[in-house]
This record gives structure tokens, sequence and C-alpha cells, in this order.
């Protein structure tokens, strides 16, 4: 699996929560060769290096650090105006949410549900997992996308609410799910 940031806020939230966890060795994101030579004794870093940052998993680097990443990215959306169809900055609506938010590890998703339903690997309800995307059907014609938070929760972008919202999973939430799909 390959990560590219795009933009320096994402390197910075990624190194950030490296410092944060502190339970990644220091060996478990090598760094040294994208971001210049790092001198151990006064720990400066070389930034004459003029390329961009690529970021590359490590096999010590766990799928559940990448997730984190994701869900602290979505979080940080919370209150963030509900609009269809948005394509500026300031707002999102369901899918464009999902694709912002996977975006900061590097992901392209498609930017329909109707296209996302069928990105990733489908999961059974029983083993869902933080980061999963599960669609909801509420208009014959409509699908509607959320992130799975873990514990019951959903984190999507409420028509109802007209904002980024976090939501506890009811039945007659979980009587809609139509799909759930897993792409980390």
């Amino acid at each position: 699996m390959r990560f590219t940031t795009r933009g320096p806020r994402v390197a910075s939230l990624l190194l950030s929560l490296c410092a944060v966890l502190g339970s990644a060795p220091a060996s478990a994101l090598d760094l040294s060769t994208r971001l210049g030579s790092v001198a151990s004794a006064d720990l400066t870093v070389d930034d004459s290096v003029q390329t961009p940052v690529a970021l590359e998993a490590s096999t010590q680097l766990d799928d559940e650090f990448v997730v984190d990443l994701v869900i602290s990215d979505a979080l940080s959306m919370l209150g963030t105006d509900y609009q269809l169809g948005a394509r500026d900055e300031n707002s999102v609506d369901c899918s464009s949410l999902v694709q912002r938010i996977f975006r900061v590890i590097g992901l392209d998703v498609p930017r329909t549900t109707r296209q996302q339903v069928g990105y990733g690997e489908p999961v059974a309800r029983e083993d869902l997992r933080k980061g999963d995307l599960l669609f909801y059907r509420w208009q014959p014609r409509n699908l509607h996308v959320a992130v799975y938070m873990d514990d019951g929760y959903i984190l999507h972008a409420s028509p109802g609410q007209g904002r980024v919202v976090v939501t506890r999973l009811t039945p007659d939430w979980e009587r809609r799910l139509v799909a759930a799909r897993r792409i980390i």
C-alpha cells in the first residue's frame, strides 16, 4: 500500500500522530530518504530536499494506525455544512465527505455513492470495524454513505441536520443498511 501526501497538513498530521501515540518505533516510518538527512545528535532536519514528501507504509505500520488517522481527520470535519453535490471546501455531501477523509492517506475514493458502493471489499455486519463504509437506502433511488466509527456509531454528512454529525446506529438505520465495504 502506498500513501501520497496532498500537502504539508497531511505530513504534519501523520508526524504529530506518531509523536502523540508513541507506539510506533522510530523505524516504523522511514522518512529519512524523503525528508533529508536527520542528525541523531541534535535531531535537525536538512530541509534542502526540494521533492514532495511521499510516505510508504512500513510492514510495522498496521492498518489500525492508518484507520485511526482517517478517523481523526473525519472527526475534524464535524459540523461542516451539508450541501448536496458539494464541490467546494466549505461544505460536503455524504459521498464527498468520504472522498475527502480518505484522501488524507492518499486513497482516491470515487465521487458518488453509486460508485463508492462497489469500491473496496464487502464486509458482513458482524465483522464491521472502524473506518468501514456503510451504505443506506433512504429513498427508492438514493443511497447514503456513512463511516463506521465503532461501538455502534457512524459519522456522516446528514441532510436532515445540515452538517457532518456522529449518529448512533438505531434499528431504523440497521433496517436500511444495504451494503458495507472495507477500503483499508
